[in-house]
């Protein structure tokens, strides 16, 4: 683990290599990319977002869940693979990552029940859907389908789903745990296919989104494994067609049914591993935008509603395509201001103790910003 000494030193590199624009040093976590590729998943979802009551529609906008989940294996397999933490300790620094921004959001959408009734879909204040959602159960909404008073946070569901997984798996030997993860993904998926389980818990826990969780640790270990000394245009083929190759199985998830279940997580895994593949090689280009933008991707995902809501409040009656513009300038905003001024603050709030910051910085790499990630630059 680094001294206090070394994260200052790397903190200082970073920054100020951030907007140099020289390309990203081979041998380095692949971190940049990552979060290139969650600032476009980010913008995906908020396009499908804001044109839903619009003449225009952007389904493959949707994708970017496929693309965050996906991630989530890669960055935990990542994080912990070279210093497994106890069970204790990881499931610890997942509840800190994700849990108390979104409460706030969740806090947010109950208080519009009364200030904007009916404008946060799904929201409520009955509590059981109140505790359930806070709980991360999966459970039946109020306007039908398995959501909780956060609309967007039904995604978590899933992400907790995988940290147990994830966390159980590590009271095994280490290379058991893979097989062990994948395996009992796979047989539940399969098992839904086969029997269709009623009720909210098990639908969600045997759904095939989580197949894309399981690509993730997969394509991080491949990485590990076999991506030393792969030329960068190789590395741009893969993530090119892995991008067409899930885009497509999206697009058309309705076409070719039980194909595109396969497809997508792997797909995005390809791309995952391309675009990281990419960076590891020295040839990524650097752009502190698109980092800060998946850096803010968590916050700006949890909010985007928030963004939109203002924007609807200052100027209710403005052409469809003003709207949509000024939703996606607004969520987006909205998202960097909540990352730097709530969620940031939060998560140094809740942090672990000075023992304990080196596990806390990698297993929450997926969305901190530069001084939060640099601890990992060894």
């Amino acid at each position: 683990m680094p001294t206090g000494r070394q994260t200052d030193i790397a903190e200082a590199r970073l920054r100020k290599d951030a907007g140099s624009g020289r390309p990203i040093s081979p041998n380095m976590e692949p971190l940049w990319s990552l979060h290139y590729l969650r600032a476009v998943a980010a913008l995906g979802v908020v396009l499908f977002h804001s044109l839903a009551d619009t003449p225009w529609h952007f389904e493959l906008g949707a994708a970017g869940i496929h693309l965050f989940f996906t991630i989530s294996g890669f960055v935990i397999w990542t994080s912990t693979c070279r210093s497994p933490p106890s069970p204790k300790r990881f499931a610890m620094s997942r509840v800190r990552r994700i849990v108390p921004l979104y409460w706030v959001a969740t806090l947010i959408a109950i208080l519009s029940t009364f200030v904007m009734p009916g404008y946060f879909w799904q929201a409520t204040t009955r509590p059981v859907n109140v505790l359930t959602s806070l709980l991360f159960v999966p459970h039946e909404a109020v306007s039908g389908g398995v959501f909780p008073v956060l609309y967007q946070g039904w995604t978590l569901q899933y992400e907790m789903y995988f940290y147990a997984l994830f966390c159980i798996c590590l009271l095994l030997p280490v290379k058991l745990r893979t097989s062990a993860l994948c395996g009992w993904v796979v047989s539940a998926v399969a098992i839904g296919a086969i029997l269709d389980p009623p009720g909210a818990v098990l639908q969600t826990y045997t759904n095939p989104v989580c197949l894309e969780f399981v690509a993730g640790v997969v394509a991080a270990q491949l990485l590990s494994r076999h991506g030393a000394a792969t030329s960068p245009a190789r590395w741009l083929a893969l993530a090119f067609l892995g991008a067409v190759t899930f885009l497509s199985a999206s697009a058309w998830e309705s076409q070719l049914g039980w194909t595109a279940n396969l497809l997508i997580p792997l797909g995005a895994a390809a791309t995952i591993v391309g675009m990281a593949g990419l960076e590891r090689s020295g040839a990524m280009f650097r752009s502190t935008w698109l980092r800060r933008a998946g850096e803010a991707s968590y916050s700006t995902y949890l909010f985007q509603t928030l963004g939109f809501a203002l924007v609807s409040a200052v100027l209710p009656h403005v052409p469809a395509v003003i709207r949509v513009i000024l939703f996606v300038v607004s969520a987006q905003a909205c998202g960097m201001a909540i990352a730097h001024y709530v969620e940031v603050p939060l998560l140094r709030l809740f942090r672990a103790r000075p023992g304990q910051v080196g596990l806390e910085a990698q297993s929450v790499t997926a969305n901190l910003p530069v001084q939060d990630n640099s601890i990992i630059l060894r």
